[in-house]
């Protein structure tokens, strides 16, 4: 946030243009080994250090052919400062390939607390770097030079963490039954990278770099309770549900109480952005980023129905189920390009459509298909849930009463901090009530994970 203070909205419009032909790339580079190591029960060494092997040469691959994209980029959103800050992303793709194998060994031996360590050391490196590079006036290279210095990072952290070396050793055979699972997962993560990335170029080509600023900066910042929370559930869940996947009860189990822990954490906080968005974007990031209120808005509403779906990917890929998650990869990333584009050659302001209406009614459609699919009652699942929605209710209102209170009680114009302030307080206030009134079985749950 304080980063996107001292940098311009047209930074972070360039730096979506320099991404938009490489960041789905980056996704596909893996080719779903990493997801394929933890799913699959047994995992030799020579298979391990084959797959190492390819995933360097799909990635060193993938780097060179960043140069050549550089120059199509430019001409596509006609600017030609987008060829050096695409040729900068190249290096992403060797340093992200070279930690594919130790990074999901220790996911699939359940190795989070060293993870979370990594994450931990490496972001504060990387965001010290970046706050020094923005006070210095580097611009657009702050965000570059940042993600580079994260993933250089993590990789040398999650080296000497496993403690695992590759042998100089490559059989093709050995890789095989990975690429089977892996290739449907990595396509239906590619074409969520494509689907993310032809909005960005509609935008880019219709309107301007700094409308793009607006549009992309809003997505990210509405995406940050899956980003940042989202991630943690997934990577904990994906290898303990894979272990459980022939015992249904346990199964279930797993999955429902998660799921309840997982909404009581993402729904409130969605929906507060929802309600709340004009305080949260002026108070944070100042009136000049006050255009990304109604798209922050917007995008809130379908990064809720979209973590729920995500969720619900679980389902599929646990089971080893990639290719009905490819198609409906498929089915989103075309219905909501002609959505968006639709929206876009109507006015800017008409983008917020497409991500309230119609990217949430694709969540709600897919999210009954996996229950029913996986012979998951619809009935249960919405118990689950639906504590989370009352309590982000209560939360808003709860903030609305007491701001209606103090307005007719002092008459008098309270400034954006104040207010931003009282959403903070006195939202985590009723958030602890609900909790502590409504979910008492929730805490002696989670007394007795913390007691084991």
């Amino acid at each position: 946030m304080y980063i996107a203070r001292l940098l311009r909205p047209e930074d972070y419009g360039l730096m979506t243009m320099a991404a938009f032909l490489t960041s789905y790339m980056e996704v596909f580079s893996e080719l779903g080994l990493g997801s394929a190591i933890i799913q699959r029960k047994e995992v030799s060494r020579n298979e391990l250090s084959s797959i190492f092997w390819l995933s360097i040469f799909v990635g060193a691959g993938l780097c060179c052919s960043c140069f050549v994209l550089a120059f199509p980029t430019a001409w596509i959103f006609e600017n030609r400062q987008v060829i050096p800050v695409t040729f900068m992303i190249s290096a992403l793709f060797i340093i992200g390939s070279a930690m594919t194998v130790p990074y999901n060994m220790l996911r699939r031996d359940f190795g989070f607390r060293k993870l979370g360590m990594i994450n931990v050391v490496s972001v504060i490196i990387s965001n010290s770097a970046m706050v020094l590079f923005a006070i210095n006036g580097y611009g657009v290279y702050t965000l570059i030079w940042g993600t580079i210095i994260l993933r250089i990072s993590n990789t040398f952290l999650v080296f000497t963490t496993a403690g695992w070396r590759p042998e100089f050793r490559f059989v093709f055979n050995e890789v095989k039954p990975f690429l089977k699972f892996g290739v449907n997962l990595a396509g239906s993560s590619t074409l969520i990278r494509v689907f993310e990335s032809l909005d960005k170029l509609i935008v880019g080509r219709v309107f301007n770099a700094r409308n793009l600023g607006y549009y992309g900066f809003a997505s990210t910042l509405a995406s940050l309770p899956i980003d940042k929370i989202g991630p943690i559930f997934q990577q904990i869940l994906f290898p303990l549900l894979s272990r459980f996947q022939e015992d249904w009860d346990d199964y279930c189990k797993i999955y429902f109480r998660s799921l309840k822990y997982y909404t009581l954490i993402v729904v409130p906080l969605f929906i507060c952005g929802v309600v709340f968005g004009k305080e949260i974007i002026v108070t944070i990031l100042g009136y000049k980023w006050e255009p990304i209120i109604p798209f922050f808005k917007a995008f809130c509403i379908a990064k809720l129905f979209d973590s729920l779906s995500e969720f619900c990917n679980l389902l599929h890929v646990s089971r080893g189920h990639t290719k009905v998650v490819f198609r409906f990869a498929i089915v989103k990333t075309l219905v909501m390009f002609i959505s968006i584009l639709i929206a876009a050659l109507h006015s800017f302001a008409s983008l917020t459509i497409p991500w309230a209406l119609v990217y949430s009614c694709l969540c709600i459609g897919w999210i009954l298909y996996s229950l029913k699919a996986n012979n998951v009652g619809i009935l249960t699942y919405l118990k689950m849930i639906s504590s989370s929605f009352y309590a982000a209710f209560i939360i808003a209102g709860g903030i609305l009463v007491f701001r209606l209170i103090v307005e007719i009680t002092y008459r008098e114009i309270v400034n954006r901090t104040v207010l931003f302030g009282e959403i903070v307080v006195i939202g985590g206030i009723l958030y602890v009530c609900y909790i502590l009134l409504f979910e008492r079985k929730l805490i002696r749950s989670l007394r007795n994970l913390m007691g084991e």
